[in-house]
């Protein structure tokens, strides 16, 4: 599934490269449906967390993406991930349904995050 998101011709990848060392530290998959972007991945290495790398990533690809959208964003999250769901809900992403059973390693649930659609790239 993970490759077949890449070879899309409706995805977009996004990565995070570590200046020194020239390591991907962190990447983004989404996908676009229709009206609707759907992000599919996001990760970050793990030494790497909580320095700003995803929010880097989704903000660029909010200027990416912007105007090219009628219903904006959505993705699904693990309940439990307390950390990445602070993450979604700061950059505007909220809560509209949960996925019962939704990750096949241990059927945990996934909450169903939607952010509406940016009009044009934000001003720096």
């Amino acid at each position: 599934m993970f490759a077949s998101e890449l070879a899309k011709p409706s995805s977009l990848c996004l990565g995070a490269v570590d200046a020194e060392s020239s390591r991907l530290v962190g990447y983004l998959i989404i996908s676009r449906y229709v009206d609707a972007w759907h992000v599919m991945n996001v990760a970050v290495e793990p030494a790497r967390r909580r320095q700003g790398i995803a929010s880097l990533l989704l903000n660029r690809l909010f200027e990416l993406t912007a105007g090219r959208s009628r219903r904006g964003y959505t993705l699904e999250v693990r309940v439990s991930n307390a950390g990445a769901i602070r993450l979604y809900e700061e950059l505007g992403f909220r809560p509209r349904g949960v996925r019962r059973g939704y990750y096949t390693d241990n059927r945990e649930d996934a909450l169903i995050m939607w952010k509406d659609p940016v009009s044009e790239p934000a001003r720096s």
